[in-house]
């Protein structure tokens, strides 16, 4: 059976972008010494319909929980972080150490998400041996022997478009599994191979239509 594109075992994608937003609100909660919380609160505070919740957190969660009292917080953290694989820490190697590469190497929110940036490569020699967030910045020459030997499995590409395609080739032939993809460029993979396209150019254009909408849609409020 195929699964449609829109969906991930059966989880829509949605719903898979949400969950890390529940569980940063949860963990916030956790934080104030929260212990139960009720899928209506959760609405409430998150702004999101009760039904939405509902349906987003039980498809994912394995137990209900207690009525007028909800679900244990402790619970629901560990249930969201097992499903999306937060338990097993990631290792991750960065292809790219420019601006963007830079930024995303010094991120500390990866952290709750146990993905570790191992390894950071450049062919320039003008950065490589510079260490952002206690990560060297390396040639990247030496990206197939390093990442066999450390078993690294994710690949971040932040490249430009004229180069991602042949980063990504290199990544896949040493042992890369999945590839977080920042590059305006749609990479051609084998079978087997796990691609995350981010189009920033995509985003930015979305955001500008919609305040573009906005403001002609309030024109009339202005006198």
């Amino acid at each position: 059976m195929t699964m449609a594109k829109n969906s991930v075992n059966g989880i829509s994608i949605q719903t898979l972008k949400r969950l890390p937003l529940y569980l940063k609100y949860l963990e916030s909660k956790q934080s104030e010494g929260i212990e139960y919380i009720s899928m209506p609160a959760i609405a409430k505070d998150l702004e999101y319909g009760q039904v939405l919740v509902k349906k987003d957190l039980t498809s994912v969660i394995s137990e209900s929980g207690k009525p007028k009292i909800g679900h244990k917080v402790d619970f629901l953290i560990d249930e969201i972080k097992e499903f999306l694989g937060y338990n097993d820490c990631s290792k991750a190697v960065l292809v790219g150490a420019g601006q963007l590469g830079k930024a995303l190497m010094g991120y500390k929110g990866f952290e709750s998400a146990n993905l570790e940036i191992e390894l950071a490569f450049d062919n320039s020699p003008f950065i490589i041996g510079e260490r952002i967030n206690n990560i060297e910045i390396m040639d990247v020459r030496r990206m197939f022997d390093l990442c066999e030997r450390l078993n690294v499995h994710i690949g971040i590409i932040t490249v430009n478009e004229k180069d991602a395609q042949i980063v990504c080739n290199n990544m896949i032939d040493a042992g890369i599994k999945a590839i977080w993809n920042f590059a305006p460029i749609q990479l051609k993979v084998p079978k087997g191979i796990i691609v995350e396209n981010v189009n920033l150019a995509s985003s930015l254009a979305v955001l500008s239509l919609k305040l573009s909408q906005k403001i002609e849609n309030n024109k009339g409020d202005i006198k």
